[in-house]
């Protein structure tokens, strides 16, 4: 009996992070770790948890991955949402306000795009949800709270947990949906401690492109 083989590369987890071609994307380059959430009901709210994955090629032609709930989520599953901070926006507000800064690059050019991003109390923020735009080689150039970061070259930088932020959304850019998973301070509020993001990235032309992300875990219900 022939077996039954399902291609899973176009598989996006619940927050449209393609989570098959991003893995294999780093399984191509000698594997490497990334960020995607899993679905959990917890007294009847869906909640989505952060994993952390990791894949490995094994040659040529396939590779394996495994991947665990963030440690610092685990007791979610269990029901405890004590301290989990809290989508404010949704993702459907992300993709919006990066397209709109996008358009207004395209409309109004880089620099007078470039100022817009940067200005705190600019066109681009609402709260904890803003854009910043980078370079193609991972430097930031323009960001409204995070001016520590401007003019660094963050391409292959890895945090806590060994990803590479900069480089899976790029890959999630060009390849993917444009959305990717990760772990970093809520630089609008004077956070410190890294927190679950959503980020989503598009391109202005071939020089520089624009991101956005949502802040916090997904609870709905």
């Amino acid at each position: 009996m022939a077996a039954n083989w399902f291609n899973l590369l176009s598989y996006n987890d619940p927050d449209v992070v393609n989570t098959i071609r991003g893995m294999r994307d780093l399984a191509r380059t000698g594997g490497g770790f990334l960020y995607t959430v899993a679905k959990v009901t917890v007294n009847e709210s869906d909640v989505l948890v952060p994993k952390v994955n990791y894949a490995e090629p094994i040659d040529d032609t396939w590779w394996l991955f495994a991947g665990v709930v963030d440690p610092a989520y685990a007791e979610v599953a269990a029901g405890n949402l004590t301290g989990i901070p809290r989508r404010q926006h949704t993702r459907a507000e992300l993709h919006a306000l990066v397209s709109r800064a996008v358009d207004y690059a395209g409309t109004n050019g880089t620099a007078r795009a470039l100022a817009a991003i940067d200005d705190p109390a600019g066109p681009f923020v609402d709260g904890d949800l803003f854009v910043w735009a980078e370079g193609t080689k991972g430097t930031v150039i323009a960001d409204p709270f995070w001016k520590e970061g401007i003019g660094l070259d963050y391409l292959d930088v890895t945090d806590e947990n060994e990803v590479k932020t900069t480089r899976i959304g790029i890959d999630a850019m060009r390849n993917g949906t444009g959305f990717s998973h990760v772990l970093f301070r809520e630089t609008a509020l004077n956070g410190t401690a890294p927190v679950p993001k959503l980020v989503y990235m598009k391109a202005v032309d071939d020089e520089w492109w624009i991101g956005g992300g949502v802040y916090g875990v997904e609870v709905t219900g």
